[in-house]
């Protein structure tokens, strides 16, 4: 009886080997990206990027995902991600939150929410101190919220609550403790809205809200010509300093800015390609995209950038949202390019 068990698992691990093999092969990634198996068990080495800096090495995390955007990290080997948009061959109502493992490639079962309506295009995600996750929706005009365990995602911030017909949620993110204002608390929700419609207008409505999460009233922190383009992605520093992208839609002139608890706005770098970027957690470093196909990095106390990577696609947008790990190992990037999350570390553990 032993002897067969011994048996029947031998064979349900080959099995499971070749399953996993199978997922890792049968991927649409571009026809000049080699991947090789050897290398890594759990995740395929991914090749197709150019480091600047020696001793990185890029995964393909989670593979075959159409339209992914939004990341948020919860182990090194599981991640929560939005999709945003469907392929023709994929049927209708898939939109919304999935659980990406590594090494895995999209499914539907891999849903951590419901999928579909209320979500039409889910873009970022960020969760509370409590695993409470916020997700939000530009072209449902809605930020959702998510309990940690899943479940029906519920509006939580809309037009209604801000009174603004034009709301548009793009990017979201956490107050620190510090973060204090006339019009912000810490462990409030900051909302980037890019305003429908206000694109080129005189008087554009585009703000940056920071919202009670007891209450979920709503404040802005600075509005208007306060941006020169609409708002779309959030970040705190380790010192509590608030970065804001602003979109200029297909354009090289997308730009970050800081943002202070008193609504005052002041440059920080321009001539972005897209308008994403992540803050390294202890280094206080930002990469973002300064041409389409590569992101710099720019070094705590400067305003210049050099180059990180490169190759990393030449459609727009070919990267989405740009996210590190709580420890500073790993930055996970939502890639269109190779429909997937890729993942970066450096082998010594040096950022």
């Amino acid at each position: 009886m032993k002897k067969l068990l011994k048996i029947s698992i031998v064979i349900s691990l080959i099995f499971s080997m070749s399953c996993s093999e199978d997922l890792l092969h049968d991927q649409n990634l571009p026809d000049d990206v080699n991947i090789d198996l050897s290398l890594s068990k759990k995740a395929p080495v991914y090749d197709g990027i150019d480091f600047a800096v020696d001793g990185f090495t890029s995964l393909l995390f989670y593979s075959n995902i159409t339209g992914p955007d939004g990341i948020h990290v919860l182990n090194k080997n599981k991640l929560l991600v939005t999709k945003e948009y469907k392929s023709e061959e994929e049927p209708d109502g898939i939109e919304g939150v999935y659980l990406a493992k590594r090494g895995w490639q999209f499914s539907l079962s891999d849903a951590f929410s419901s999928i579909g309506l209320p979500f039409i295009s889910p873009d970022d995600i960020v969760a509370d101190e409590t695993g409470t996750l916020y997700v939000a929706d530009g072209q449902a005009q809605t930020v959702f919220k998510i309990d940690k365990h899943g479940g029906t995602p519920i509006p939580f911030v809309t037009t209604s609550t801000t009174g603004s017909d034009t709301f548009n949620p793009f990017g979201v993110a956490i107050t620190p403790i510090g973060f204090d204002g006339p019009n912000v608390d810490p462990g409030d929700l900051i909302v980037c809205d890019n305003a429908y419609g206000s694109f080129g207008q005189t008087n554009p409505t585009w703000a940056v809200w920071a919202v009670n999460r007891s209450t979920g009233t709503a404040k802005i922190i600075a509005q208007g010509n306060a941006f020169t383009n609409g708002p779309i992605n959030a970040g705190f520093n380790s010192e509590g300093t608030l970065f804001i992208s602003l979109n200029t839609a297909g354009t090289e002139f997308n730009k970050i800015v800081t943002l202070d608890p008193y609504g005052n706005v002041a440059d920080f770098i321009d001539e972005l390609s897209a308008p994403f970027f992540a803050i390294h957690p202890l280094t206080d470093d930002i990469y973002c995209k300064k041409h389409i196909s590569e992101i710099h990095v720019i070094h705590k106390g400067s305003i210049v950038s050099s180059l990180f990577a490169s190759n990393l696609g030449n459609t727009r947008p070919s990267t989405q949202d740009m996210v590190f790990n709580k420890q500073g190992t790993s930055l996970y990037i939502s890639s269109r390019f190779v429909s997937g999350i890729l993942e970066i570390y450096n082998k010594k553990g040096n950022w």
